[in-house]
C-alpha cells in the first residue's frame, strides 16, 4: 500500500471506531443495580428463645425495647412484640414457641419459628357476635346509685338467679320468663349512700337468700320462693363486703377485713374466723366444693374445711406479685385464676401456687388498663370468663389467650348456673342483667 493511501485510510479508521464506539454505548443495555440497602438481623434472647429481626439501617426508624419483661421491637409503621410467651405482628398473635425455638420476624414473608413459616393463632382478639339477653329490671326505691349491680348469684339445683341493685331490692329470676319472681328489701341502712351497696347470695338448693349491704354490719336470711324474712344476723362487728354460701348449712361473711363462716343449722349467733382478707367491694374469695381461696394483700391461702365448716386450717399459702382484685377456680378447684391490682392476671395450680401462665390483659385502645370486677371459670374449666370495666373478656385455658370480647357497660359481677348453661353479669349503671347461654360463648 502506498504511503498516500495509508495517510488516507488512517484518519477512517479512527472515525470509524469513534463511531462504533458511540453506537454501541448508545445501543447498552443499562446495568440494573443488584444491591440495596443494606439488610441487619438483630438477635434477642427472651424466656429461652432466640428473636431475630430483620430491617435496614438508616431507611427506616427501627427502635428494640422491653416493658415488664416483654420484648417489642418497632420497624417503619410495623410493630412485633414477644408478650407472655405470644408473639405478635401488628397486633395479629401467632402460635406460642417452645424454648429453644428460634422465632424470626423478616422484612417479607410470612413469621418463622425455626426457619418454618407459621400462620396466625386461631384465637385472636376479637369482638363476638354474642350480645347477652337483657333482664330490665324497674327502680323501686331512690338511691345515689340504683342501678349500680354488685353481685348476681345461682343455685346449683334448678336455676335460681339472685341478683342484688343499687335501689336496695335482691331480685330472684324467673330466668325462663325473663321475669322478677320474688322481691326481697331489707332495711337500708340508716348512714352512708342510701341503700347502694346490696349484695346477696343464694343457696346451693335454691332455698335461701342471704343479703347483705356493704356500709352495714347485718346479714339477712329470706325464703326464696316467698321473701319471708327468717333471720337476722348483727355479730360479730365489721361492715359485710361480700358474702356466699358454702353448701345449704355454711355461710362465708367477709366483715371489716376478716373472712368467717356461720352454721346456719347452729346456732346462727356464733361464726368460725377464718382469716383476714382484703376489705374490698366485692372481697377477694372464692369457693368450690373443698377448696376455698381467700386473698389477703400480696397472698393467696387456702383453709381445707369439712362439711360443717368447723376445720377450717390454713393448708397452703400463695405469694403472688401484688394484692388480688379478684379469684376464680376451676370447677374441681385444682385451678386458680388471679386478677391483682396492677392489671396482671394468671392462672395457677391450686395446690402449690405454682405459675401456669401469666394471661395477656388487653389494654383498651387509649392505652389504658380496664379494671377486673369479676371472674368465673365455665363448668368444664376450659374458659375463664372476666369482668371488666369495659365488658366481658373470654379466654383460653389451655392456650391462656384472650379469644374475643363482647363489649358491655363495666361489669360488677359473673356467675355461672349449676348446669353450667348460663353466664349472668350485672353491671354499673346497667338498665338490666346481662345473660348469655355459654354455649353462644365457646369457639365454633
Amino acid at each position: 500500500m502506498s504511503r498516500a493511501r495509508l495517510l488516507l485510510l488512517i484518519p477512517a479508521l479512527l472515525i470509524g471506531g469513534v463511531v462504533a464506539i458511540t453506537v454501541a454505548r448508545l445501543m447498552r443495555v443499562p446495568e440494573v443495580a443488584t444491591t440495596g440497602p443494606r439488610v441487619e438481623v438483630e438477635s434477642v434472647a427472651a424466656d429461652g428463645l432466640t428473636l431475630q429481626v430483620e430491617h435496614r439501617p438508616g431507611s427506616e426508624t427501627f427502635a428494640v425495647g422491653s416493658a415488664n419483661g416483654n420484648r417489642f421491637f418497632i420497624r417503619g409503621e410495623d410493630r412485633f412484640e414477644y408478650r407472655l410467651g405470644i408473639p405478635l405482628v401488628n397486633g395479629t398473635a401467632f402460635p406460642s414457641p417452645s424454648p429453644g425455638d428460634t422465632v424470626r420476624w423478616n422484612l417479607d414473608g410470612p413469621l418463622l419459628i425455626n426457619g418454618q413459616p407459621v400462620a396466625p393463632h386461631r384465637f385472636q382478639p376479637r369482638p363476638l357476635d354474642a350480645p347477652p339477653t337483657e333482664l330490665k329490671w324497674d327502680i323501686r326505691n331512690p338511691s345515689d346509685a340504683p342501678r349500680d349491680s354488685l353481685s348476681a348469684d345461682w343455685s346449683k339445683v334448678g336455676r335460681v338467679l339472685v341478683t342484688a341493685h343499687g335501689d336496695g331490692v335482691a331480685r330472684v329470676w324467673d330466668v325462663e320468663k325473663g321475669a322478677v319472681r320474688t322481691f326481697i328489701t331489707p332495711d337500708a341502712p340508716t348512714d352512708g349512700r342510701k341503700r347502694w351497696g346490696l349484695r346477696a347470695a343464694v343457696s346451693p338448693d335454691g332455698k335461701t337468700v342471704a343479703a347483705a349491704n356493704v356500709q352495714a354490719a347485718a346479714v339477712t336470711l329470706w325464703e326464696a320462693d316467698t321473701g319471708k324474712l327468717i333471720a337476722t344476723l348483727a355479730e360479730p362487728a365489721g361492715k359485710v363486703t361480700d358474702l356466699r354460701f358454702g353448701s345449704d348449712r355454711v355461710l362465708f361473711e367477709a366483715r371489716g377485713g376478716t373472712l368467717y363462716s356461720r352454721d346456719l343449722t347452729g346456732d346462727r349467733s356464733k361464726v368460725t374466723k377464718i382469716g383476714p382478707v382484703r376489705s374490698d367491694v366485692s372481697a377477694p374469695f372464692a369457693y368450690v366444693p373443698e377448696v376455698l381461696a381467700v386473698s389477703d394483700e400480696r397472698r393467696v391461702y387456702l383453709p381445707l374445711r369439712d362439711d360443717t365448716g368447723a376445720k377450717l386450717t390454713p393448708t397452703a399459702i400463695h405469694d403472688i406479685a401484688a394484692a388480688a382484685d379478684a379469684l376464680a377456680l376451676g370447677p374441681d378447684g385444682r385451678l386458680l385464676a388471679v386478677a391483682d391490682d396492677t392489671g396482671a392476671l394468671s392462672l395457677r395450680e391450686t395446690a402449690s401456687g405454682t405459675l401456669r401462665m401469666q394471661l395477656w390483659w388487653r389494654k383498651r385502645s387509649d392505652g389504658s388498663i380496664p379494671a377486673v370486677g369479676a371472674m368465673v371459670l365455665f363448668a368444664d374449666g376450659k374458659t375463664l370468663a372476666v369482668g371488666a370495666a369495659d365488658g366481658l373478656r373470654l379466654y383460653d385455658v389451655e392456650t391462656g389467650r384472650e379469644r374475643g370480647w363482647v363489649q358491655t357497660l363495666g361489669i360488677r359481677s359473673l356467675a355461672v348456673s349449676g348446669d353450667g348453661a348460663f353466664l349472668a353479669a350485672t353491671a354499673e349503671h346497667g338498665p338490666a342483667v346481662y345473660l348469655w347461654r355459654t354455649a353462644g360463648l365457646l369457639p365454633k
